[in-house]
């Protein structure tokens, strides 16, 4: 059975109030004194005491600010220096790409040699290029160094 809920008094408001902030400020002690993980969990603590209910004090927010600005992705930081990242080029994986089009090939009813032959047809022009015979030898290279992964045939 749920008792039924009253409004608190104003004194109990006040009470409630002053208690919130003596935790916090025992929290904020604890905070700048600590170190390492106990300093998150201090963290954690004060953001769980204000909940919803309650703006976060100054120290809180930033120290939160600190703590996730150190904590950003690289090709994040431009969001506080004002820098664009330097993205590193990726070279695509040439046997992949190989034997995903032979394995497509397959799909389509090419076999055998057909499908290493359809699968070079596919990738002319980029840099996967190559003979039906280097579809074969990347297929297969690829289907080595991926073993103990489900592949298609």
């Amino acid at each position: 059975m749920i008792k039924s809920a009253r409004n608190l008094t104003d004194d109990e408001v006040q009470a409630l109030r002053t208690e919130v902030d003596a935790r916090m400020a025992a929290i904020e002690l604890a905070y700048e004194t600590s170190t390492g993980i106990e300093r998150d969990r201090q963290l954690l603590s004060a953001l769980v005491l204000c909940g919803t209910k309650r703006t976060l004090p100054a120290w809180l927010f930033w120290a939160l600010l600190d703590q996730y600005k150190g904590r950003l992705l690289e090709h994040d930081k431009w969001l506080f220096s004002g820098e664009r990242p330097k993205l590193k080029q990726q070279k695509p994986d040439r046997e992949a790409l190989r034997w995903l089009m032979v394995i497509e090939a397959r799909r389509n009813g090419f076999k055998g040699g057909a499908a290493y032959d359809e699968a070079a047809k596919r990738v002319e022009g980029t840099l996967a290029e190559g003979t039906g015979r280097s579809m074969k030898s990347s297929y297969l290279n690829f289907r080595k160094k991926q073993k103990g992964q489900k592949l298609p045939p």
